[in-house]
């Protein structure tokens, strides 16, 4: 166990050690035995990261509360120039981002994070390829409000046809929608 990891244990070892000894005995009532310190010690669950929501099919819209509405195409096929990033690409698809700022305020596309993309349930790579057919991921557009603008990312996925998982999100919340479908 890394030292890192063992720090948190260690100190909830040592906080319920210390709580322990300085609450004395209670009854059912909560009444101490003891004249020293009492202190309650609930259990607490720990936090978890919450699931995805449910994927939206590609070429279907997702809007978030604030108005942002994002549509994600269909997958097609590009082929990324030699000095494209990751290197040895097995297939890669690009697939189109339409995005319609709802809100009141000018929208960075930067903003708009790719959070996580998966084929097949496997982490797949967002490929850089600048200059080259597949791109350099989503670029950053200024959106007034009420205005849209298409962008794309492009992703390194496995030689066979399968599932295509694409995560967009929102800051500050990072609100999250998952496109999927075949690629």
């Amino acid at each position: 166990m890394t030292i890192l990891r063992a720090v948190p244990l260690i100190l909830a070892a040592g906080a319920v050690a210390t709580l322990t000894a300085c609450s004395g005995t209670t009854d059912a009532a909560g009444k101490g035995s003891s004249g020293g310190a009492r202190a309650v010690v609930a259990d607490v669950a720990p936090q978890s990261t919450p699931p995805d929501p449910a994927p939206v099919a590609w070429g279907q819209r997702h809007i978030w509360g604030s108005g942002l509405a994002v549509e994600v195409g269909a997958p097609a096929a590009c082929a990324p120039t030699p000095a494209a990033y990751p290197a040895n690409i097995e297939r890669a698809v690009k697939v189109p981002i339409v995005v319609t700022n709802g809100t009141a305020a000018v929208l960075d596309t930067v903003l708009l994070v790719t959070s996580d993309a998966r084929f097949d349930g496997q982490a797949a790579r967002v490929i850089t390829d600048i200059d080259g057919p597949c791109g350099n991921g989503v670029a950053s557009s200024k959106v007034p409000p009420g205005q849209t603008v298409t962008t794309s990312v492009a992703v390194a996925v496995g030689a066979a046809p399968g599932e295509l998982r694409v995560t967009l999100g929102t800051p500050p919340s990072a609100d999250k929608a998952v496109f999927a479908g075949p690629a």
